[in-house]
């Protein structure tokens, strides 16, 4: 393999990779900061802090706890929607399937 000033065409070729890889999870990380923020926005918008707050139990559970109760579960993001957009086990909300989803992604993100 040809090299230049010491350094192989493969090794630096590792290390761009490994740079964009690290690039790429920096920008992922910083979108779901955001849409987080978002959707801490959006529940206010939607009135799901009246019944919830994101780490205390008001009339309902907190957005730690339903998590919590979802955490690794296949498909829990699909079952809140419809409970939500439904109104089955929940109140009824007004809002886009896009909204739903970033409310629910605001949701199981809590810690």
């Amino acid at each position: 393999m040809r090299e230049a000033a010491g350094v192989s065409i493969r090794s630096r070729f590792a290390r761009r990779s490994f740079v964009s890889a690290v690039v790429a999870a920096a920008v992922i990380l910083q979108t779901t900061e955001i849409r987080a923020q978002d959707g801490g926005q959006l529940a206010q918008a939607k009135g799901c802090m009246a019944c919830h707050a994101v780490d205390q139990t008001k009339s309902a559970p907190s957005f730690k706890d339903i998590a919590a109760k979802y955490k690794g579960q296949d498909g829990a993001a699909e079952k809140l929607a419809a409970e939500l957009k439904n109104g089955t086990g929940h109140l009824q909300i007004a809002a886009t399937d896009a909204e739903l989803q970033q409310l629910i992604a605001f949701v199981l993100a809590a810690r």
